[in-house]
């Protein structure tokens, strides 16, 4: 089945810039809408075939680049720089503003959303502001007592090195202990995927091979805090249907207990339809993991349910 794929471009929150992304169209009647949030170094066409996936069965799949990120970066020295200050607040407001197109683009139809690492600690912080149908919360991770002192680590960096400086101290104090619990850990990238070539590719992508620049590690950090802090969470829809996945190895979380962990909390503050759902044996990267079919048959199962719910 050919699936449409369009091109659109918008205002970033960041003055002077523009953020990319494209439209997955279905054919036929349009069940919802699922709108993404790529994560760290990485950019939204790699998911081409999720996208495809849920557009053969009923659903617009929309997702933007980030700033700092893929096609929306002018250049390669952009890749892995957000902005010259509060980048995080400004990656929450490209999110809002795409969304708001695809509202607008197609009215009265379910809208969900979804992000992945980085991306979904964006989406998190998200939910405060809006309140789709459903929201997919993948490789994210739970209160982090050392956010504060990777925000402190980064504005020292920043503010010795400048803000454009890519600094091996904070890429260890991020990744340093991912790979410890691997047995095969040869590769810096092996807690991304049992899949020896999603490791590599995040060194032989061009548009993923840029290391954070000191401010945008600042970035990433306020993002975990925030995401996870209090008043964020006490603000995020009580009734909204949200649904953690994660692989059972992924470091992140960290790993299984850290994702159940997090799902107990959100239960624990009366949110009322918050469920977890364990990849077992896979890391972080599910959607190019060894069994990522089965991730997406398990995305495109929980969307159909959650429009259902919506029809009644």
């Amino acid at each position: 089945m050919n699936i449409k794929r369009e091109e659109v471009k918008f205002p970033s929150v960041e003055s002077g810039q523009n953020i990319y992304g494209e439209v997955f169209y279905p054919s036929g009647e349009i069940k919802g809408i699922l709108q993404f949030a790529h994560g760290m170094s990485d950019y939204g066409a790699r998911y081409g075939d999720l996208f495809e996936m849920l557009a053969q069965n009923g659903y617009v799949a929309g997702y933007s680049d980030h700033l700092g990120h893929g096609y929306t970066a002018s250049s390669s020295e952009d890749l892995g720089y957000i902005a010259h200050s509060e980048g995080y607040k400004k990656l929450i407001g490209d999110f809002s503003c795409f969304y708001d197109i695809l509202d607008e683009k197609f009215p009265n139809v379910p809208h969900f959303v979804m992000g992945h690492s980085m991306g979904s600690f964006i989406v998190r912080c998200f939910l405060v502001t809006a309140k789709p149908q459903g929201a997919i919360v993948m490789g994210t991770g739970k209160k982090n007592p050392l956010a504060d002192l990777g925000i402190f680590v980064a504005k020292l960096v920043a503010a010795v090195k400048g803000e454009r400086y890519r600094s091996k101290l904070l890429m260890k104090l991020c990744f340093g202990s991912y790979n410890k619990k691997i047995k095969d850990s040869n590769h810096l990238w092996a807690w991304l995927s049992y899949d020896k070539k999603a490791q590599q590719n995040i060194v032989d992508d061009e548009k993923r091979n840029k290391f954070f620049t000191a401010s945008a590690f600042q970035d990433l950090f306020y993002l975990v805090k925030y995401a996870n802090a209090d008043v964020v969470i006490d603000k995020t829809p009580k009734d909204l249907p949200i649904i953690f996945i994660s692989g059972s190895e992924d470091p992140l979380g960290p790993y299984e207990d850290g994702i159940n962990a997090l799902c107990k909390e959100f239960k624990s503050r009366d949110f009322s339809a918050v469920d977890a759902k364990i990849f077992h044996n896979c890391r972080h990267e599910l959607c190019h993991e060894i069994r990522r079919e089965e991730v997406f048959e398990f995305i495109l199962q929980w969307l159909n349910k959650e429009v259902s719910r919506v029809k009644k």
